[in-house]
């Protein structure tokens, strides 16, 4: 069974979805809490959301989430219906997010997720993110041990493994989401596509943030997924080097052989 059953299914159906982002119900002032609901909702319209997916999103948030201030709330919405409602404990890993189009935004749930999964025996939020960690070095250092290619780097190499479902772990960055690389997202297998040169049967759903066509991709052939996160400050700015790159770790080699 995938870790992401119910994303699974989701997004193999066709949006447009819209997401949110944001903090949980708050402990401020009545007042105070009516005027964030407000904004959210304005955000949301913002974002080109539909009227029927703003509603939606409106009620939802309305509603107590039974969680201690502060937590995080991701909502997905199609055809003014909450698809997903999901709170984690804990602030949110980087700014609101507000988006309508045809894949929502996912780093920020799944790296929600992987922290939960953590957590749950960590005790902290610190143990969590080191037991991310650590199983991201073991996934790599146990490619870097096979004789042959077990490991790909970079989008340009990740795309085809994708397509082929030859991706068992997938490991994003945080920061991916950020980037301004696009992807063409596919209505069918494989999924994702990186131009206009690819031919495939599926047809285009739309060109999307990488990060995002890499994970849907990855949730739709049933890669694990693992985020990685730099920790910081709210607003503080990331440092001033290059991004780091997306990583698959491979279910088969990509050469058949052991190399010499």
């Amino acid at each position: 069974m995938s870790e992401h059953e119910d994303l699974e299914r989701l997004l193999a159906e066709r949006g447009p979805w819209t997401a949110a982002y944001i903090d949980g119900p708050s402990d401020l002032p009545e007042p105070d809490e009516l005027a964030r609901r407000r904004r959210v909702g304005e955000s949301v319209e913002g974002a080109g959301a539909p009227d029927a997916d703003v509603t939606a999103i409106a009620e939802a948030i309305a509603a107590q989430t039974g969680m201690a201030s502060p937590s995080t709330r991701y909502l997905l919405v199609r055809d003014g219906r909450v698809e997903l409602d999901q709170s984690f404990a804990g602030p949110r890993h980087g700014p609101e997010t507000f988006r309508h189009g045809p894949v929502p935004p996912l780093i920020p749930l799944l790296l929600h997720r992987s922290r939960e999964a953590m957590s749950a025996g960590a005790g902290s939020a610190d143990s969590a993110d080191a037991g991310v960690d650590a199983e991201v070095s073991d996934a790599l250092d146990h490619a870097a041990e096979e004789s042959h290619r077990r490991e790909g780097n970079g989008v340009r190499e990740v795309v085809p493994l994708l397509q082929r479902a030859q991706v068992e772990t997938l490991v994003l960055p945080d920061e991916a989401a950020a980037s301004e690389r696009m992807l063409d997202a596919l209505g069918a297998p494989p999924w994702v596509a990186e131009g206009d040169d690819d031919e495939y049967a599926a047809d285009s759903i739309g060109w999307v943030s990488a990060a995002d066509a890499l994970a849907r991709a990855a949730i739709l052939t049933g890669a694990r997924i693992l985020v990685t996160a730099e920790h910081l400050e709210e607003g503080e700015p990331r440092p001033d080097r290059p991004q780091r790159e997306v990583v698959a770790v491979l279910r088969w080699p990509t050469d058949p052989y052991p190399q010499e």
